[in-house]
């Protein structure tokens, strides 16, 4: 009975629709790395750091993500700042505050390092953006990285992120209910012998 239990709460938990993570970067200190501050939420960032948002139209908060870069304003094609999952995601997006002529760039890969694009996304603003935002969003099968740089390098056009959100693949989830299901298989089976 218990093994029949497990399986319906899998298909139950493949049927709720799947929680979005939303990070708004308020949490941190201006300036300091960010790193794997986050990880308790399944994903850890490489070359950025907590930021001022400059007060500029299109945040919630004070603090934003900026790259480690001299300038944190500034997202270079060689020095992206990558997202890395601890478990495959399906969906994730960003807003880019003051969106210029830079653009910004956001691609998803299949694996935690190398792997394959599997999903990519540019948007372009006009001169330095000034109070223009928009959200980048890619969507694919077993996303584990992002990057994330300006296209371009005119000028002194940065931007600043904010609201990254990402959600777990549902087969995440099947995953998880047959695995519930197994060890409540194997349960029954050490009572019965």
């Amino acid at each position: 009975m218990r093994v029949a239990g497990f399986a319906v709460l899998g298909f139950m938990a493949l049927a709720c629709p799947v929680q979005a993570t939303t990070i708004n970067f308020d949490d941190g200190v201006a300036t300091n790395t960010i790193g794997a501050f986050y990880s308790p939420f399944g994903v850890t960032f490489s070359g950025a750091t907590w930021q001022s948002n400059l007060g500029l139209a299109g945040f919630s908060g004070a603090l934003g993500l900026g790259s480690t870069n001299v300038n944190a304003y500034k997202y270079g094609s060689g020095t992206p700042v990558i997202a890395t999952f601890s478990t495959a995601v399906n969906i994730a997006s960003i807003v880019v505050i003051d969106l210029g002529e830079n653009g910004f760039t956001l691609n998803a890969y299949d694996a935690p390092t190398g792997g394959n694009l599997v999903s990519t996304t540019t948007q372009f603003g006009i001169g330095l953006g000034n109070n223009n935002f928009q959200t980048l969003s890619v969507s694919a099968a077993s996303i584990f990285r992002l990057e994330m740089f300006q296209a371009q390098d005119i000028g002194i056009d940065g931007v600043i992120v904010e609201n990254f959100q990402f959600a777990p693949e549902p087969g995440t989830l099947a995953v998880l209910a047959a695995g519930m299901a197994g060890l409540g298989a194997l349960r029954r089976r050490r009572k019965a012998a």
